[in-house]
Formats: C-alpha cells, structure tokens, sequence
C-alpha cells in the first residue's frame, strides 16, 4: 500500500494528455515514443496505465506482435533512472505480477528475462534475487510462472541465478541427505506457492513432462513435498491417465500401426550442473537451453518420413501429428514416472520422527508448553494466558489461595487455555498433539471437562457432546446419549448438531489414496507397475472403503490393468487376491455392480452391446476367482449374482426393448423379402418348352444367375425372419447377453444383408433377360445404382456388425489366466527353488 501511495504521488505531476499519449503509444506498439516520454517525464515509468494496473514496460514484454522484444524493452529500460529501476521492475499488476512475470510467461528463450535482471543486478546477484523472489497473489514467483506457461528458456535462465546467488551453498544441500533445499525459505518461496504446490507439481499437471524431467534432476527435493493437501507429484501424475499408452483409446487399426512406427527421441539427462544453467556460451547461441537437451525438446514429425506412407489412409500432417504428439507425450511420461519412483520415499518410515511421537505422549504437558511458546505474539490472548490464570477467583482463606496457586503451577498450557476457552491455542495443540485430549489436571479433570465449566457468564459454550463429537470421542459420545437422550438436539454458536460436528470430524480425518490407489482408479497400467516394482509392499494399499489395488481395478472395469495384477501375484501376495472391502465385497461382488452414473470404459455403445460386455467382464472375474467365491454373500447378505440381477436390471429391461425393436422391424422387412423372393423363385423367365417340360432360357448364364439368386434370397430371407422372431420370444436371461442373443442378432443381420443382396441379383438378372439386345448393356448403369441402397444399408450397419463380430469372436476376455494356471505356476516355481 505505501508502495502504491508513493507511486500515485510521483505520476500526479504528470499531465493528463501526457498519460493520454502515453497509454495511446503503448496500444499502437510505438516504443520510440513512449522512451522518449519515458525520458522527458522520468515518473512515467511507475504509471499504471490500464485498468488491470499494468505499466507500459509490463505491457511492452507480454506485447505478442512485437518482433524486437528485447530491443524494446532495453530501450525503456534504459530511460529509467538508475536509483528508480529496482522500483520500477517490482511494480505489481493488480494480480500481483511484476514485470519479469510478464517475461517468465511470454518468453520462450529468456531473453526478456535476462534483458530485464541485467539492467539492475550486472554482477549483483542480490539485486537479481530481490526480483527472482518476487510473488504474485497466488504466490507464484518468476520462475513458477515459467514453468506454468512451458517457458524452457526462462526457466534454466532464472534457475541459474538461484544456483550462482546460493553457489557453494545449493551444492551443500544436494549433497547433504539430512538437508533440503526447501529447508531455505528464499528457495522455498520461489519453487512453492500459497496452496503448497511446487513447480514440479505445476509442471506435471500442466503435461509439461519435458520440463517436469529436468525439475526432478534440478530440485530433486521436489519429489517428496506434499502440497495444503498432502498430495505429492506423482499423485498428480496418477490423476492423468490420458498421459500413458493404457490410457489411449485409438479409433481404429491405423491409429495402432502409425503409433507403433513413430520413433521418438527420449529425454537426455544433462551433461553437468554447470552446464546446465544458463551460462555465457549458451547465451550466446541464443537461448537458455543447454545444448545437449536441444535437439530434443526440438523433435518433429515433420522429420519423420514414415508419415508419407499413411496419406493413402486419408492421414494428412494435423492427424499423423496429434498421434505423434500422444506418443512422444506417454514416452516422456514413463520417464517422469521412472524418475519420480527412484527418488519417492513415500513408503518410508521415519523412525526419528516416529520417537519423537512417542516422546511426546509421554510428556505432552511439555510440548504444549513449546506450541504455546511458538504461537506466541500472535494474538493477545495467547500473551496473556498466565496472567488471566492469576486473576481466577479463588477462596477467601489462605489455604484455599494457595491449593488454586498449586493447581495453577501444575496445569498444562492445554488446560489452561481449555479453562479460560482459548479455541485457536485448543486446536492448535490437539492438532498437533491428539494425545493431549486425555491430559487431566490433579482433580482428574481433562480438557472437555474444563471446557464445560469454563466462564458461565458466556453467551453459549460447546456442551461435553458437542466436545466429544467434534474430537470424536465415540465412547463419550454413546455415554451421554444413553444416560441424557435429549442432549442430542444440543447445537453450538453455529448452530451445528451433534450430528454436522461427526460428519466434519470424518471428514477431516478422511484417510487419503495412495499414488498407486489414484492410479488403479484411472486404469494407469504402466504407474501401477512401475510402484510395484519399486515398493512390493505397496501392493497391500488400500483406501478409505477397504479396496487394495485389485479391486479398484475389477470396480472400475480396467482390463488390461486386471490381468496384470492377477499376473504378479504369486504366493505370498495372493492375499490381496482374496481381500474384502469393508462391506464385505470380493472382486467378484464389485465386478457385479454396474453404476449407470459412472459405466465401465467399454469400447462399445449402445445399451445391449454395454450388457454383452458386462456379462463377458463378470465372467472373466468369476473364471479368474477361487470357486469358494462364487457364493460369498457380503454383510448386506448378497451373492455376487444377486448383486449383478439388481444392479443390471434397468440395463437389462432397456437391453431388451432395444433387441424387442430391432427384431420387430428387422422382420418385418425379412418378412417383405421372403414374399418377394418366393414369388420370384416359382416364376421362369421365357416360359417353359411344351415339348420337354424344360425352361426355354435353361441354356442362358443370365437365367441361371436369376434361378440361383432367388433361390438364395428365399433361403436367406427365411432364416432371417426366423432368427429375428427367436430373438423377439427369447427369455432375456442375463447371461443370454453373454452371447446366446448376440450371435442371433449377428445371424439376423448377415442373412438379411445376404437376402437383399441376393434379391437385387435376382432383379438385375431378370432385367437382363427382358431388355433386347441393343440396350442390355447400356442398362449397367441403372444395375450400379439399383445396388446404391445396398451399400448404404451396408455402411450404416457395419458399426453395429464390427461390434457384434468383435464381442463374439475378438473378445479381450479370453481365459488364459484362471486360478488352475496360478497353482500349476506356484508349483513350478517351488519345484526350482
């Protein structure tokens, strides 16, 4: 505020039409006159020119039409006086970002950035620092919005006067394993902002993969910082499924092969530190980025001459494009994740930390003593509680005066402050310190008694239920209920019952997913494996509900990520195997349940191609389970079959109104063809010879063509209005879907496109017959179009035929793992040991 104050004084002795001037020069990019305003009124640097607070240097750097940036804004620098530049160049935007924010976003190469340090710093790099540090509102320095916005060249520029300001120091911590480079609070400002996010969390959400690989070998550190949420980077990359090979989708073969062709080039890792930031020689090539990862980060598809052999498959350079991008994008993906894996130390147990927990419970009145102490100053209360302790009423004898001193003495910081209903010191120790809440005073009173008896004179206090809600202290809680019913509609200040109070505890204390649960829910095959591989014991994770990986995977109808996991685990893991939810779930109970809201992934629309799948998916599991499984019933006594009927029967009703009026209107047509094509097949062309009994036309191809074609319509009509009409008095059994009804349907389709084809042969060979000799073959135009409404029947069908075709013949469940397969392996595995 006072910087602003100041500010606003020095620019009032500017005239209006100067200002006037000034901003019309900045929107029409004439930088020639605003440095000559710049040098004949000296205050107009610090103007704040539009409505957002920008000054014109703000404006000039992040200027997208500009093609001498750099020059530009050197030369507004240059007018700026020299006692004034630090000033000017921390002058914030009404967002909070200072002129080298608006470089570190807009600046690719880190010219700006260099131009904008080196006019005030030269060789100062505490002058450089001041700027480096600077936040916005968010908390966000320079260097976070570098990587925010993907800015390479301003990130290893502004990266490398961190490392020449600390020097000797930025070695020490890399080197020293008790120490972090967070442990600094400057460092800690400019790679962490207010909701605790680091850049390489930044860099992981923003699919900046590229750059998140060179954060992780720069600011190793990084890895384990947990954000306000306690979540560490490689949650956010568990929450990106789209960023790896099992997440993709392809659209059809082409997409697989052109995938599998493309050749990508893998992050390097960098030579040396010292060549890593930013020095002269890589200056003066012209960008920031160190030579040896250049190349690169520079790969194109335009290089790539594979791409030349698909354009016969209708993929121009924006398709090949996007799928090279997707490619390049899981490749350095897995190498983010490879790299987080070797440096997370997630599964971890600190022992220090552990004894030091230990301690504490023995000695709590202590350590709250060391919460208050630390807290202190920052509100009047907490300075004053041992004297508020002092001015309690006590008896009027002597005896009595100094049993209350005693008590006084004795009493924890906790105590006291729960006495005299200091709530923020509360909290604080409980949140610190849980075990404290049993801490009791010489008369046995503990924190929630002394809250109760705390300052009758208090407009409305929390009673012992409302206490012991909020801790949750379940035992309490039942205690009062039973002994004084009515204490259940007790409510405290804000109006919250002892019931809100239970929510918000369990909400709080909620247990949160583990990276390796984040990525079972999102099917992220290659994450799962790669934590596995690197922490076995992560495999027992499981979540708030009970459910470890597997199950995760079996809820959520991941495949490839099911038949993984039942792959790894042999032996002794095999418990997983069989583990129960909370609800007493098995896998095979959840691959039971069908959400409407959410459905599985299947590659297949419709309703009754959802149900094949989720019949096909149950079995998979059923096949994959111990045989003892099948009829565990859960707590709320429900088998896994009974599970799948409920869940399923509004899929399975609108299933079969689907098939109900297909095979009603599939029939009817069936049943047109069949008329016409009996018709046909009694009618002989040309007659039949009275002498022999024989059709005249027997010796003609066309009359033969025309007799077999009937026939074949008639057959194939038949067949399909029986298959259809089987279809419409079918039972519609759940596992009729599996493919009882979709090889009916598949059945009714080929014959009835058999039929109609065969139908129009029959036509046109009819028309053969009748047309005289001179216009037969002129009448082969009218034959192509005659067979146009069989290509477009054709063409609208083929999805629904592929589908039916690849659920019956092409189904991703095959059977080759089953529970057998795992006990033949588990024996020859114990055979060679």
């Amino acid at each position: 505020m006072a910087q602003t104050s100041t500010t606003e004084n020095l620019t009032k002795d500017i005239p209006e039409d100067i200002k006037r001037q000034l901003f019309n020069s900045v929107m029409q990019q004439e930088w020639e006159k605003v440095a000559e305003i710049y040098k004949e009124y000296p205050s107009a640097c610090k103007l704040k020119i539009t409505s957002s607070g920008e000054t014109a240097l703000h404006l000039a750097i992040s200027d997208p039409k500009s093609k001498n940036k750099v020059e530009n804004v050197k030369k507004l620098v240059r007018h700026i006086k020299e006692e004034d530049q630090l000033e000017v160049l921390n002058l914030q935007t009404e967002k909070g970002n200072t002129p080298l924010h608006s470089a570190a976003e807009t600046g690719q190469s880190g010219k700006t950035c260099k131009s904008l340090i080196d006019s005030v710093s030269g060789v100062n790099y505490e002058n450089a620092l001041k700027l480096v540090r600077a936040r916005c509102k968010k908390g966000e320095s320079p260097l976070f919005k570098a990587v925010h916005y993907g800015r390479l060249g301003s990130f290893f520029y502004l990266h490398s006067i961190i490392r020449e300001h600390f020097g000797e120091n930025f070695s020490n911590f890399e080197r020293n394993d008790g120490q972090s480079i967070l442990d600094d609070p400057i460092i800690r400002s400019i790679l962490v902002r207010d909701d605790g996010q680091s850049i390489l969390h930044d860099a992981i959400i923003r699919e900046n993969f590229g750059l998140a690989f060179y954060i992780i070998q720069l600011y190793k550190d990084l890895v384990n910082h947990v954000d306000n949420q306690g979540e560490s980077p490689l949650y956010a990359l568990a929450r990106k499924p789209t960023a790896f090979k099992s997440g993709k989708s392809f659209h059809g073969w082409v997409d697989k092969l052109i995938y599998k062709c493309i050749h990508v080039e893998k992050l390097k890792l960098l030579k040396s530190r010292e060549k890593s930031d930013g020095e002269k020689n890589t200056m003066d090539n012209g960008s920031n980025i160190p030579p040896e990862i250049r190349p690169v980060l520079k790969q194109s598809p335009d290089s790539s001459r594979i791409r030349y052999c698909f354009v016969i498959f209708g993929y121009g350079p924006k398709k090949f494009r996007n799928i090279y991008d997707e490619k390049l994008k899981h490749t350095w993906a897995k190498q983010v994740l490879k790299e987080l894996l070797d440096s997370a130390t997630m599964y971890f147990k600190n022992t220090t930390a552990q004894q030091g927990t230990d301690a504490g419970r023995k000695d709590v009145s202590e350590s709250s003593r060391m919460v208050l102490a630390s807290s202190s100053g920052t509100n009047g209360g907490r300075k004053d509680v041992s004297q508020s302790s002092r001015v309690e009423p006590s008896s009027s004898s002597g005896a009595g005066k100094d049993e209350s001193s005693k008590i006084e003495k004795n009493d924890s910081v906790l105590r006291i402050a729960a006495k005299y209903g200091i709530i923020d010191v509360v909290k604080r120790i409980i949140d610190k310190f849980p075990v404290a809440i049993y801490d009791e005073n010489i008369n046995g009173n503990n924190v929630l008694l002394l809250a109760v008896e705390k300052d009758e004179s208090s407009k409305q206090k929390d009673t012992a239920l409302l206490i012991a809600a909020k801790y949750g202290i379940q035992e309490m809680v039942k205690g009062i209920i039973d002994k004084f019913p009515v204490a259940i509609y007790d409510e405290d200040i804000n109006g919250k019952n002892v019931l809100l109070l239970a929510v918000e505890k369990d909400e709080s204390s909620k247990q949160k997913d583990t990276a390796l649960l984040i990525a079972a829910k999102y099917g992220i095959q290659e994450m799962v494996k790669g934590i596995i591989d690197k922490f076995p014991v992560a495999i027992y994770d499981e979540d708030i509900n009970g459910k470890n990986v597997l199950l995760l995977a079996v809820e959520k109808g991941h495949l490839k990520l099911y038949k993984y996991l039942i792959k790894c685990v042999i032996g002794s893991k095999r418990v997983i195997y069989q583990r129960e939810d909370k609800n007493g779930n098995t896998a095979l109970h959840l691959a039971a349940t069908y959400d409407k809201e959410h459905p599985r992934p299947w590659p297949v629309p419709g309703v009754a191609l959802q149900m094949v799948w989720e019949v096909k998916w149950y079995e998979f599991v059923e096949h994959t389970m111990p045989s003892r499984q099948f009829l565990r019933a859960n707590k709320d006594d429900q088998t896994p079959w009974d599970i799948f009927r409920t869940t399923h029967k509004d899929l399975t009703k609108e299933g079969m109104q689907w098939l109900q009026d297909m095979g009603r209107s599939c029939s009817v047509v069936a049943a047109l063809i069949v008329t016409i094509s009996f018709a046909s097949s009694t009618t002989v062309p040309g007659g039949i010879d009275s002498n022999t009994g024989k059709p005249k036309l027997r010796n003609n191809s066309a009359f033969n063509i025309f007799a077999s074609a009937s026939l074949i319509s008639l057959c194939f009509s038949v067949t399909a209005l029986i298959t259809f009409l089987t279809i419409l008095t079918s039972r519609y059994h759940e596992r009729d879907f599996c493919k009882n009804l979709p090889s009916k349907i598949l059945i009714g389709l080929t014959s009835l496109f058999g039929s109609v084809a065969a139908m129009l042969v029959t036509f046109c060979a009819g028309r053969f017959l009748v047309f005289e000799e001179k216009i037969k073959y002129a009448a082969f135009p009218i034959y192509a179009v005659t067979f146009f409404p069989l290509c477009i029947f054709a063409v609208a069908q083929f999805s629904l035929y592929f589908d039916l075709v690849r659920a019956i013949f092409f189904s991703p469940f095959r059977y080759d793992i089953s529970f057998p397969s795992f006990l033949k392996k588990l024996k020859k595995k114990v055979k060679k040991s």
